[in-house]
């Protein structure tokens, strides 16, 4: 009698065993791949103002003034894209660090010094700008991905690459870098939604009736989408190809001035998306789903 009650429960404990040994397994080996796989590059360093035409713009007072009052109260008319970005999922960040990045940054008061003087700077944008800096812009304009949903080219994704290493470029032999690009778009989209709709900025032509954008915009000023995504690929495609940094950040101003030329948006709008972009990859570099697509990319490019 004593056998047959021992035995089931030796049964019994042989599988709690053999789980428990495995489980510690698991967790050892996962312990060591996170405390010896994160081997990519620090972020590079941003400078903090370029020596573009927005460092004497962003010398003037942003504060409020009186005389002016009334500009403070003109905003954009309309939320975008509300129900299209609840329906994204961060790839890397969650929405809270996102939310919290966006509390570091504050469009300039519409009746403040700065924003006048953006004004006069896209008025006389306005007369100064030739046929093809607009035809250039408007080719800028139309690159558009927008993840989960139907605006979704490779020629888009990889615009600044294109731009760079030419039009021979072939995608289809970076499948990893697209994943990362994908993703990092998730982020961008959402971050640039979120803050359009909390600080709805009045477009520039809604603050003076001289200006004539030559695009009509569905969502509002602040901060600058096309500048986000730029800058954001920009560096990490410099990352990349360390390299290429030069060239990438190059196509990334030119990308955030076009929306200047335009008359859509002002320079602070692509001056603050700029940081903006360097602080949301800042935030996701030690991530470790984000370390593992980094790397992933990585040799895609070491191995071309």
């Amino acid at each position: 009698m004593k056998n047959l009650i021992l035995k089931p429960k030796k049964k019994a404990l042989l599988p709690l065993f053999v789980i428990a040994f495995l489980h510690l397994l698991f967790l050892s080996c996962t312990s060591q791949t996170e405390s010896t796989g994160v081997s990519i590059p620090a972020l590079k360093k941003i400078d903090q103002t370029p020596p573009t035409h927005y460092k004497a713009l962003s010398e003037l007072s942003p504060t409020p003034e009186q005389h002016n009052k009334h500009l403070d109260e003109i905003k954009f008319p309309d939320q975008a894209h509300k129900l299209t970005i609840k329906l994204f999922s961060p790839a890397y960040l969650e929405r809270a660090e996102i939310n919290q990045l966006i509390q570091n940054f504050k469009p300039p008061a519409n009746s403040s010094k700065q924003t006048r003087a953006e004004l006069d700077f896209l008025l006389a944008l306005q007369e100064s700008r030739t046929p093809e800096q607009v035809a250039e812009a408007l080719r800028m304009h139309d690159i558009v991905y927008f993840p989960l949903i139907g605006m979704r080219k490779d020629e888009d994704l990889f615009f600044e690459v294109y731009e760079v290493l030419g039009k021979q470029f072939n995608p289809q032999k970076y499948p990893k870098t697209q994943k990362l690009l994908d993703n990092i778009m998730k982020e961008m989209r959402i971050t640039e939604f979120t803050a359009k709709n909390h600080f709805l900025r009045a477009r520039p032509r809604q603050l003076d009736s001289a200006l004539q954008p030559l695009k009509k915009m569905s969502s509002s000023s602040f901060a600058s989408g096309h500048t986000l995504w730029a800058y954001m690929q920009a560096y990490i495609l410099s990352e990349l190809m360390p390299e290429k940094r030069k060239d990438f950040l190059e196509v990334a101003y030119k990308i955030g001035f076009s929306r200047e030329i335009l008359g859509v948006h002002y320079p602070s709008d692509e001056e603050a998306s700029r940081k903006l972009a360097h602080q949301l990859l800042a935030k996701m570099w030690d991530k470790a789903a984000f370390t593992k697509d980094f790397q992933a990319a990585q040799t895609e490019w070491q191995n071309p």
